[in-house]
């Protein structure tokens, strides 16, 4: 045996390495560790990211919001998804608390933050449409309620979400620039309605009109006011809708893929050109969608730290 070398059995060997597993056992345990990302401030009617990211795998994810409760399947230990607070300016200096709960080695655990809502200006908007459209005659009025309830049941629909793209990564469903922003102040002929609940986009008649993300179809169909309408659930109370088609390409119960064409658009509802009316409905509140399009700001994540003990 050579200078400096140990034979198999030698002892000085045996006792190396007990010492060196008994230190090793006498390390600390690092930690597992969450991080949530969530704003301190949002403005109404604008949409927000919360993001959960966790160095251990986790189940059982849910996000409550504005009081429901949402429920999600991480994909590489992460959870990302949209919020936001309606815009009503009576929410305005409001904290509204969202709570992240979930399980990780057999423990529940719960983290609440606060975000306050903040004021937005939206614009004034004077539009003038067939007066059948501001004050439909009451032959309509069955059809009106029966198709509210149908949009009501869809956009009450509750799958398990995952990881929606962050900002600019959302598909653009046409290229048009935008006609008309969300949450103006609408006066049809003279008369005031509701704030614009989403984003024209100039779209020519026959324009294919693509999906923003991956989902479901949940409801399809020519109503009233929306025209040909499609509404795409994306899990975790979130929905992209697609209003004034003029032929729908899609089937409710149809899993879409982002980029998939939908429908084409056209001047269907109440109108006053041709125009693709793109919705966001997260939280249960409607959101501007400049913003998940990475054409307008977004209210900054505040990321926070946390050991699962």
């Amino acid at each position: 045996m050579g200078a400096g070398r140990f034979s198999r059995g030698d002892p000085v060997k045996k006792l190396f390495a007990v010492l060196m597993f008994a230190l090793f056992l006498a390390l600390p345990a690092q930690a597992a560790r969450v991080r949530m990302s969530a704003p301190e401030k949002a403005e109404i009617g604008q949409p927000f990211y919360v993001e959960l990211r966790s160095s251990e795998p986790v189940s059982g994810v849910s996000v409550t919001w504005r009081g429901q409760k949402y429920s999600f399947v991480p994909h590489d230990n992460a959870v990302r998804t949209v919020l936001g607070i309606p815009n009503s300016a009576k929410l305005v200096g409001q904290s509204l608390p969202v709570t992240v709960e979930f399980t990780f080695g057999g423990k529940p655990y719960r983290i609440v933050r606060k975000v306050k809502a903040a004021s937005h200006s939206y614009p004034r908007q004077v539009l003038k449409v067939a007066p059948k459209m501001v004050n439909p005659p009451k032959s309509e009025q069955a059809r009106i309620a029966a198709e509210r309830k149908l949009v009501a049941a869809a956009l009450a629909t509750r799958t398990a979400g995952g990881v929606l793209p962050r900002p600019k990564d959302f598909v653009r469903p046409v290229d048009g620039i935008p006609t008309a922003k969300f949450g103006g102040f609408r006066v049809y002929n003279g008369t005031p309605r509701a704030g614009h609940g989403g984003l024209d986009l100039r779209a020519a008649v026959g324009t294919p009109v693509k999906a923003m993300c991956d989902g479901t179809v949940v409801l399809t169909g020519f109503h009233y006011f929306s025209g040909g309408a499609v509404y795409v659930d994306h899990g975790g109370g979130v929905f992209s809708v697609y209003f004034h088609l003029s032929k729908i390409l899609v089937k409710k119960g149809q899993k879409v893929s982002a980029g998939d064409v939908l429908a084409l658009s056209g001047a269907t509802g109440r109108v006053t050109g041709p125009h693709l009316h793109l919705g966001i409905n997260a939280g249960s509140a409607w959101l501007d969608a400049l913003p998940l399009l990475g054409e307008a700001k977004i209210a900054p994540g505040v990321e926070k730290v946390y050991e699962l003990k």
